[in-house]
Order: C-alpha cells, then sequence, then structure tokens
C-alpha cells in the first residue's frame, strides 16, 4: 500500500510539472506575438546570377538592412517580411524583387510601419555600385568590398566597416559610423540631427564634404596620407598633424560643417 501511495504521489509530481513547462512554453509564444505586434513571418530569398559589375538597388519603405561581401559574383536577397491581418494573408503583395541585366533590385510596396521587412543582402566585394533607400530602419555594411554607394535613411543609422570606394549619404535623425574605412574620389555625407564618427583614411584628390547640423563630428584619420582640411565650426580638439598648402591644385580636400555641435579631430596610426 506504502508503495501505491509513493507511486501516485509521483505521478501527479510529474504531471504538475508538464503542464507548468506547456504553459510555459504558451506564454512566451503568446508574449513574442504580443511584442512584436505582428500577425506572422515569412522568409524568402532571391539568388541572382548576375553579368559583370553587378549592382543592387534597394528602396525599402520600414526594416534593417544589412550587407555582406562575398567572393561570388551572384546576389542573394534574404527576406523576412513581418505582416499584420491587414495583408489577408498576402505578405508577398509587400514587396517585388527581381533582376534586370546586372542590376538586382528590391522594392517595398507598403506606406504603413505595420509592414516591416529586413534584409539580409550578399554582394560581390568588387560590386559596381549599390543603392539603398530607407524610411525607417538602419543599414549596416559589414564585409571589406570596394564598391560607389549611395545610401539615405528618413530614420535610422549607416554604419559601415573595412568599405574601400566612394560615399553619397543622407540622415533626416540618425548617426553614420565609419569604421576602419578607405574612401575614394568624391564623398559626401549630409546628416540633419545626428553625429558623423570617422575612423580611417581618405586618399582622394576631390572635395569630400561632411556636413551635420545638430550633431558632433569625431573624426580619426592619418593626416599625412588624407587630403587637407577644412573646419566650419566649433573645433575642440584636433591634434592632426595637418598640411599648411597643398602640393598641387587638385590635392583634394575635406570640409567638415557643425552648426549645432562640436569637431574632434585625431591622428588614426592603426590603419
Amino acid at each position: 500500500m506504502k508503495h501505491k501511495i509513493i507511486f501516485i504521489l509521483f505521478c501527479l509530481a510529474a504531471l504538475y510539472i508538464l503542464d507548468g513547462c506547456t504553459s510555459t512554453i504558451s506564454k512566451e509564444t503568446f508574449n513574442f506575438s504580443n511584442i512584436n505586434q505582428y500577425e506572422g513571418v515569412s522568409y524568402d530569398s532571391f539568388t541572382f546570377s548576375l553579368t559583370d559589375n553587378p549592382i543592387i538597388n534597394i528602396q525599402n519603405n520600414f526594416g534593417d538592412v544589412d550587407i555582406y561581401g562575398w567572393r561570388r559574383n551572384d546576389i542573394k536577397i534574404e527576406i523576412s517580411n513581418y505582416f499584420c491581418k491587414d495583408c489577408n494573408g498576402k505578405e508577398k503583395c509587400c514587396f517585388e524583387c527581381y533582376a534586370s541585366g546586372n542590376i538586382a533590385y528590391f522594392e517595398s510596396k507598403h506606406n504603413e510601419a505595420d509592414y516591416k521587412i529586413n534584409l539580409t543582402v550578399f554582394v560581390p566585394r568588387n560590386m559596381q555600385s549599390a543603392v539603398v533607400e530607407l524610411k525607417e530602419g538602419d543599414i549596416i555594411f559589414h564585409d571589406r568590398f570596394c564598391s560607389d554607394i549611395d545610401v539615405s535613411t528618413y530614420n535610422g543609422n549607416i554604419t559601415l566597416k573595412s568599405f574601400e570606394g566612394r560615399i553619397n549619404s543622407r540622415i533626416n535623425a540618425g548617426d553614420i559610423l565609419f569604421d576602419n574605412v578607405v574612401l575614394k574620389g568624391k564623398n559626401s555625407v549630409d546628416v540633419t540631427h545626428g553625429n558623423i564618427i570617422f575612423k580611417g583614411n581618405i586618399i582622394s584628390n576631390h572635395t569630400s564634404s561632411f556636413k551635420t547640423q545638430f550633431g558632433n563630428v569625431q573624426f580619426s584619420i592619418n593626416s599625412k596620407l588624407s587630403p587637407l582640411f577644412e573646419c566650419k565650426g566649433a573645433v575642440e580638439e584636433n591634434s592632426l598633424v595637418l598640411k599648411k598648402i597643398p602640393l598641387k591644385d587638385n590635392d583634394g580636400k575635406i570640409i567638415i560643417s557643425c552648426s549645432g555641435g562640436s569637431i574632434r579631430l585625431s591622428e588614426f596610426e592603426n590603419y
């Protein structure tokens, strides 16, 4: 009799534990759905085998874009499409993804924050050019590759890691970070509300402009290799070994404009 009672108690305890585990899992799933406020998520992947000098053009309204360089000549676009019930189950109607010639296109088809599309993109490291435009979201270039890029986001941050090439960028509200980069040619960075943080080098005989209206500028660069500097704004720190005069008229120039913050300049010796 004693053994039977122990066995019954053991079974009841096991049922209690299993019930508790099941309830916990359901609760976590429910909370996850509520936090994201989306009906569901769909995943798609497109790979385009393009001709020489591939180009990518991304127009996304709401969502983040992560771009990686690889050794293949293909462009791969992985799509995480978060959709709400208003899409009526036709979540794929929210975007178009296709290729024409040597250009791969992604275009968002919605104008509401209820539809969030995150992209993970793999591109050739020697890609000819990239155009990325967002309304709200972050743009990150992760790996070393050489290209000309035109990037903009109305509300979000832009990060470039180990990038080499030319950049034309615009941000309304957000920061732009250059991490161990080499800029070439004529560059333009225009930020309305946000900071510009630069670490790397600029090798160019053209004029490169870095402007923020309401933010700060931190510039760490190898001044021995860089063009001349011209600062428009309050310079709080300057440890650069500046050149006195250009050797030639086309030696290039770096113009830093900061009307609502401060400018800090320092040497970047580790590049």
